[in-house]
């Protein structure tokens, strides 16, 4: 059955579209830097439940306003990132932070784009929300254009043909930054060899899906791009 379920800390959603039934799972899974289950773990299962295969890609979405700062500025691998920025292939990095302030934050999330090579975007990007909201699949940035009025993360898997009865799968992970527990060294300048386990926490909110012709998200927490073609 379609629909919403709720059950401890987990929070799933199904819907089909064009005989391709989607899974999205968001729960709080442990944080290997600390222990406690804080980091938010955004997933897909994209099942081809029709009879022929279906080219199928994924993009998620995350809208990362912190706080009253809806323009939340990012840190990769240690370097400011104020205008749409992209990476692909092997430049992807493993983690990134969203800050409320890049000289005094009060609030800084991290993400975790991948927890190893099985599952990774094919490319990531550091855009503005207002304008990659109204695309529907492959956004081109502009590096000229600021992240600061409105910031947002998206995270590509490629498409790829999927057989009937079977599935693509896809994840991020969301939450709220933490400094390495014994040394106190800033992981902003130790990124992805150090810190990549270094996960963080935010709240487990159910999000609108959105598919190939553009749904808008009236929760602006979280946004799911998902396509089928």
């Amino acid at each position: 059955s379609t629909g919403t379920t709720i059950s401890g800390t987990t929070a799933k959603t199904m819907k089909y579209v064009d005989d391709v039934l989607i899974i999205q799972t968001l729960s709080l899974v442990k944080n290997p830097n600390g222990g406690n289950n804080n980091v938010v773990r955004i997933s897909y299962e994209v099942k081809n439940t029709s009879l022929t295969s279906k080219n199928i890609g994924i993009r998620i979405m995350i809208d990362t306003m912190l706080g009253s700062n809806d323009g939340a500025p990012f840190k990769v691998s240690g370097r400011s990132v104020e205008y749409e920025q992209e990476f692909s292939g092997k430049s992807i990095p493993r983690t990134y932070q969203a800050l409320d302030n890049l000289t005094n934050p009060v609030l800084t999330a991290t993400g975790y784009t991948y927890y190893d090579n099985l599952v990774r975007p094919d490319k990531v990007q550091f855009v503005n929300w207002g304008n990659i909201r109204g695309s529907s699949w492959n956004y081109s940035i502009d590096s000229s254009e600021r992240v600061t009025y409105d910031s947002a993360a998206a995270f590509y898997f490629n498409e790829s043909t999927v057989a009937p009865n079977q599935s693509k799968f896809a994840s991020s992970y969301y939450g709220a930054y933490n400094r390495e527990v014994t040394s106190k060294r800033d992981a902003f300048d130790y990124d992805s060899k150090t810190y990549y386990k270094d996960l963080a926490v935010l709240c487990a909110k159910m999000a609108a899906f959105a598919y190939e012709d553009y749904q808008y998200n009236s929760s602006n927490d979280y946004f799911f791009n998902v396509k089928d073609s």
